[in-house]
């Protein structure tokens, strides 16, 4: 990669070389065409979101653990695309005032790629009238236009992520903190802490070999870019932050068949955002996103297969916004002794 052609954009844990024109057409969209780039605060939700319970059963007793959950989660459809409908303002009003609309079309539906699209972008047009509210063209292209797919993010089928949490808990009731950082890479910062939090009602349940309990947890989302520590040669510069939050509520329920082996379910709803702040000047020309994009997590659920012994493996699968597994292989909980 030559200094001051292309330019690095640590993103979801990979180094995409990105020239100019995709990042401004990337950042233009969280004001533009928000569509475009709403699979990064979807598939952020969905990451950080995975692996933070490794029982849905919370002892008395006090107890820690830590772990290293690892999640890998898929892209779907709709994260490659998007549908809308473009209604082409000339064309309407031309045909309000009943004038010559030169057969043009007021409804256009259309189908266009995201940052990580494949298709080929629509060819929808708008609608130039004169004075008489005339058509005098129906030819010019959208303002602002569709973009392709971005050909780095293209090539990618799911995205890996991983934390190291540690886990605290007394009297049926846990804490759990959580963080995920980048090393200290020229023009970009990530930073990915987060809380959890859960509490059983074993206590209230009859003796079975049951567990039900309520869970929460929050991740605060920090990424910071530099581009002109990316590039000498003027393309870029500026500064942006991305800030945002994604969480979880729901419930856990959990089976112990026998000592050492719980399956437990859990299943609730997750939410998450970025929005953008700060300047980039590309090409010199000024882009200011401020935006809030919403990511279109809802109802999640998680299978999962633990292993309570004092070396604690847990292994799922995941529902949600996209599809994805979780193995927690590295991981440790204090236990008393009996």
């Amino acid at each position: 990669m030559q200094k001051g052609k292309k330019a690095s954009i640590l993103l979801f844990f990979l180094i995409l070389p990105l020239s100019a024109g995709p990042v401004e057409n990337m950042f233009k969209a969280f004001e533009e065409r928000p569509e475009y780039v709403r699979p990064f605060a979807t598939i952020l939700g969905s990451m950080t979101n995975a692996g933070w319970y490794q029982s849905a059963s919370v002892g008395k007793d006090f107890s820690f653990g830590v772990a290293l959950p690892i999640s890998l989660m898929y892209l779907n459809n709709r994260d490659r695309e998007y549908s809308g409908t473009y209604i082409d303002e000339g064309c309407r009003k031309c045909r309000e005032r009943e004038a010559e609309c030169n057969g043009c079309v007021e409804c256009q539906k259309f189908t266009a790629p995201t940052v990580f699209g494949t298709i080929r972008t629509p060819e929808i047009t708008r609608s130039i009238i004169d004075l008489n509210f005339n058509v005098v063209t129906d030819t010019l292209p959208v303002d602002p236009p569709f973009s392709d797919g971005i050909e780095e993010l293209t090539q990618i089928a799911g995205l890996p992520f991983l934390s190291l949490q540690t886990t605290f808990s007394i009297h049926y009731t846990a804490v759990t903190l959580r963080y995920m950082g980048i090393p200290a890479i020229p023009g970009t910062s990530l930073n990915f802490p987060g809380i959890g939090l859960q509490h059983d009602f074993q206590y209230l349940l009859p003796s079975l070999p049951v567990s039900l309990s309520v869970a929460a947890n929050f991740t605060f989302l920090i990424i910071s870019l530099a581009p002109e520590e990316w590039t000498d040669d003027g393309t870029m510069s500026g500064n942006l932050s991305l800030n945002g939050l994604s969480n979880f509520l729901g419930i856990l329920a959990g089976y112990k068949p026998v000592r050492f082996l719980e399956v437990f379910l859990e299943t609730g709803w997750e939410h998450s955002f970025l929005k953008p702040s700060g300047t980039l000047i590309v090409n010199n020309e000024t882009i200011k996103p401020s935006l809030t994009l919403k990511g279109r997590n809802g109802f999640r659920t998680a299978l999962n297969i633990a292993f309570p012994i004092k070396y604690n493996p847990v292994i799922g699968g995941i529902g949600g916004a996209q599809f994805g597994y979780l193995v927690n292989l590295i991981g440790f909980k204090s236990r008393k002794k009996e």
